[in-house]
């Protein structure tokens, strides 16, 4: 009994994220840029190393930040990067990808927000109710649906890097 792996670490408190990185950071010559993927409860899922950059800047892109978030089906995330000059203070291009990373977390919150909403109202109807033609640009509530998670799939897959036939 208990010989499985050992319990991945819960996020309480900054001071845990520093406990989980100070060491592997400290000393490094160059940035790094890394994304703790977290449950719902707080607990690490993954870590993963995002990108590795110069002397004094690494090349973030949210697509690859949330990438990994996605593909964890993280129900949050925290980014950290260091500085290699030892100074903590957040420069143009910190605060400029920290604003690009809020903007798209808001984005796919809204996203999952909408579809969950979506999807409860859609419960509620009978069948001849969710078929009906409404005579809308999708015909009704079905083909409303299946349209907005047939546009979101090729969102996603074209974030992922991919383009889905036919799209």
């Amino acid at each position: 009994a208990g010989g499985g792996r050992p319990a991945a670490p819960r996020i309480r408190e900054p001071e845990d994220v520093v406990r989980l990185f100070q060491a592997r950071l400290r000393d490094l010559q160059v940035e790094e840029f890394h994304l703790l993927a977290l449950d719902s409860q707080s607990q690490v899922l993954r870590q993963v190393l995002v990108t590795r950059g110069l002397l004094n800047s690494s090349l973030v892109h949210p697509r690859e930040v949330f990438r990994a978030a996605i593909a964890e089906a993280a129900a949050g995330i925290i980014v950290v990067h260091n500085h290699p000059s030892g100074d903590p203070t957040p420069s143009t291009e910190d605060r400029a990808v920290t604003r690009q990373l809020v903007d798209a977390g808001r984005l796919l919150d809204y996203t999952v927000w909408a579809n969950h909403r979506a999807m409860r109202a859609e419960a509620t109807l009978s069948v001849d109710d969710f078929k009906r033609d409404l005579g809308s640009s999708h015909g009704g509530v079905r083909g409303t649906l299946v349209h907005t998670l047939g546009a979101e799939w090729i969102w996603l897959s074209r974030w992922h890097g991919t383009s889905p036939a036919g799209a």
